[in-house]
């Protein structure tokens, strides 16, 4: 079991109702780590976004079954979601009884992972070039064209140039019937 944990793709964690880790896995804890620099919550050694998201989920999940989600932004300008869930471990879907819910389950994703994922297969579905990949990462990670343009030490014009060839190739691309794979 614990190996299959560890092979989920993005960070696990399990905690009790009063916020004890049960489980972690290996990402959790790098995810973790990014998040905080050092600065956790001192007697469970999380960062503090995640114990106040999982205290207003507990006021707020007695009453909502729906997942918390959280977006948080890192000083390097890296987003991390939070997803905050009852976790049950009968399995068993009724929300109605606050005590067969013990665990609270958090899907951590570090957005820019996901991010650089899916511009290598845009890469490979639109044949962009290794600028226009560059420029296009930039701008979904919600850079604007100006601060791209300084970024990459080139003028205005040619970010919208390639941005225009992107689109275009997105365009043309999304006309035809493909499959694309990626690692």
């Amino acid at each position: 079991m614990t190996s299959l944990l560890e092979s989920v793709q993005g960070g696990l964690l399990v905690m009790t109702q009063n916020l004890l880790p049960v489980y972690t896995n290996r990402r959790a804890k790098e995810i973790c780590e990014q998040i905080s620099n050092g600065k956790g919550d001192a007697g469970r050694g999380l960062p503090a976004v995640i114990i106040q998201s999982c205290q207003r989920f507990l006021r707020e999940g007695a009453v909502n079954c729906e997942p918390l989600v959280v977006e948080y932004q890192t000083p390097q300008r890296q987003t991390i979601r939070l997803q905050i869930r009852w976790l049950d471990p009968s399995l068993e879907s009724d929300c109605a009884h606050e005590q067969s819910r013990p665990y609270v389950l958090i899907l951590l994703e570090n957005c820019h992972t996901a991010l650089e994922a899916e511009l290598r297969l845009d890469c490979q579905k639109y044949e962009l070039t290794d600028r226009e990949a560059e420029i296009w990462m930039l701008l979904r990670k919600e850079y604007t064209y100006q601060e791209i343009a300084e970024l990459l030490n080139i003028s205005l014009n040619t970010v919208k140039t390639h941005v225009k060839n992107v689109y275009a190739k997105r365009k043309s691309s999304s006309e035809q019937g493909k499959v694309w794979y990626s690692r």
